[in-house]
């Protein structure tokens, strides 16, 4: 949501396009700050839920 991307509009987009693509700007996160969890909102996929596909980077920590 907070990028803007929904199914409707970017289903089967391609991602080296030029409405959605995936960039690397060679930012290196270390591998200390990054967090992982569990799926969001996806309760259906039973015990795949508990997989630990959602990462994040710690805030409060310095690059």
């Amino acid at each position: 949501m907070a990028l803007g991307i929904n199914f409707r509009s970017h289903n089967a987009q391609d991602l080296a396009g030029n409405k959605i693509w995936i960039e690397d700007r060679g930012i290196i996160i270390p591998e200390r700050l990054i967090n992982k969890g569990p799926r969001i909102g996806v309760e259906y996929a039973g015990e795949d839920a508990k997989l630990p596909y959602r990462f994040w980077v710690n805030e409060k920590g310095n690059l």
